[in-house]
């Protein structure tokens, strides 16, 4: 009974790590520079594959999230005591929607979008396991969004 509780509490754990700070490019939250480059190209969802490969034919952005978004499901597996041979699939999607609202970046007024994040998890049982997660993201903008400091770090 353990394993099936400790199953249930991996995706939502997958969400509160993947779309916190520390999902970054170049210091600044990866989903700002995301979101605004798959519109460009009319997209409004993405689907990654936990468990596959990366996408060999993508952006430097598109492998920058499926390198994060595979590790940390494989870290809150490990975490979890379950093993990838207990998973038949794992997907996370991204969608939003292609109207702009309106939300707060740092205290600053910003057009965005509304995201909607869930993953799902098959076991190898075929009990399905989800958890969605729903934050904004605007657009790119360094006058508006602070560099974390681990950046600095990093380049040292």
């Amino acid at each position: 009974m353990g394993k099936i509780r400790l199953m249930k509490s991996v995706p939502h754990n997958i969400l509160g790590t993947f779309c916190s700070r520390y999902s970054d490019i170049d210091g600044y939250w990866m989903f700002s520079f995301l979101i605004p480059q798959l519109e460009f190209s009319g997209i409004n969802s993405l689907t990654i594959d936990l468990i596959g490969d990366c996408y060999a034919e993508s952006t430097a952005i598109l492998q920058s999230v499926h390198r994060r978004s595979v590790s940390v499901f494989r870290d809150q597996l490990s975490k979890a005591g379950l093993s990838l041979a207990s998973i038949r699939s794992a997907t996370l999607n991204i969608s939003w929607p292609m109207k702009d609202s309106d939300g707060q970046v740092n205290l600053h007024r910003c057009k965005g979008r509304a995201v909607l994040f869930r993953v799902c998890i098959m076991t190898s049982q075929g009990r399905m396991c989800d958890a969605e997660k729903r934050m904004f993201v605007a657009p790119h903008n360094p006058q508006v969004e602070h560099c974390s400091g681990r950046q600095s770090e990093r380049s040292e």
